[in-house]
């Protein structure tokens, strides 16, 4: 099956037996959803993760933002970082002066720090070997680390109950026609996607077997035939490497927190092959493994928004 027919077959969650099906629903605003009363408001939190050069963040993702989202529904905004200086925190707070709040929090330990087993020299050279020579190097390896598991076991995080992840230059060009957290609450959605696309070969060596491993003490039978036929569809012996679009993406922070979910990235995070930093696994692929397998455990809602939703574009 091409790369073109498996994304467009990506919303058939049909399959399957009844009791192992993921309940999906399309993310629709209503006028209702359209209320920006702050009784009214659900407990959700924007997330960013800023580095330290990131022109088009300050100049253009944020005031948008502003502008077609915080203008009318002020949620509160939450940004990771490494070292950003307080006269750099300053300015994101002055384009941002719709939001209830804008809060910072300096998380370049986890940049500092490798895996326990893991070196620096090691690092180096399998970052180095003739196939990983053209994707990312280190710094990006651990943002995918953070992003995967790390960041949800914040205690930052214990005072909200959604999330809204972008990147640094995901871009709201046109008004969000809703309140988004509001959608995902009146819905009983647990997890809100745009899009699914698929990875590169190359940067998921070995992540299937891997999971495979986890899986089989972790699920239950009919548990990992569901997730196996979402991540294999219709190819019984090869991974798609099917994965959520996560630079827009919309959650309930039980969903990461949930004990099946930390399970799996633990797994992966400390068993071998050390896929993240040995074959750059990206956080995509690794959380909707996580993904699946909690929602079909819980029979959880998904939201689908619509790809051109709120104007959204990625880059530059």
């Amino acid at each position: 099956m091409s790369k073109k027919e498996l994304v467009e077959r990506k919303h058939d969650f049909s399959s399957g037996p009844a009791t192992q099906r993921v309940s999906f629903v399309e993310a629709v605003c209503t006028a209702a959803l359209r209320c920006n009363n702050m009784r009214t408001e659900v407990n959700g939190v924007i997330l960013f993760l800023a580095g330290k050069k990131e022109p088009l963040f300050y100049e253009k993702t944020l005031p948008l933002l502003d502008m077609n989202f915080l203008a009318y529904y002020p949620y509160p905004v939450h940004v990771f970082h490494e070292d950003m200086s307080l006269g750099t925190q300053e300015e994101i707070r002055d384009v941002l002066p719709s939001a209830r709040s804008v809060t910072f929090e300096d998380v370049s330990q986890f940049w500092r720090t490798l895996p326990h087993g893991v070196s620096e020299e090691q690092l180096n050279e399998w970052m180095n070997t003739p196939e990983q020579l053209r994707y990312h190097k280190r710094g990006y390896r651990i943002m995918c680390r953070f992003w995967a598991g790390l960041v949800w076991q914040l205690p930052s995080l214990d005072s909200y109950e959604y999330y809204w992840r972008l990147d640094t230059d995901s871009f709201l060009t046109k008004t969000v026609p809703c309140d988004v957290f509001r959608l995902m609450h009146r819905r009983q959605c647990s997890y809100g996607y745009r899009l699914i696309t698929l990875d590169s070969v190359n940067v998921v060596k070995d992540l299937w077997p891997t999971f495979e491993k986890w899986a089989v003490t972790a699920l239950s039978t009919n548990e990992l035939e569901s997730v196996t036929r979402f991540a294999l569809r219709d190819n019984t012996t090869e991974y798609t490497r099917m994965m959520y679009y996560n630079n827009f993406e919309l959650g309930t922070i039980a969903l990461k927190r949930h004990p099946l979910y930390t399970s799996m990235f633990r797994f992966l995070d400390e068993n071998e092959p050390l896929g993240i930093l040995r074959y750059r696994w990206g956080d995509a692929p690794i959380h909707t493994l996580g993904v699946e397998a909690v929602m079909l455990r819980e029979g959880w809602r998904k939201c689908h928004f619509d790809r051109n939703f709120a104007g959204y574009k990625h880059g530059k």
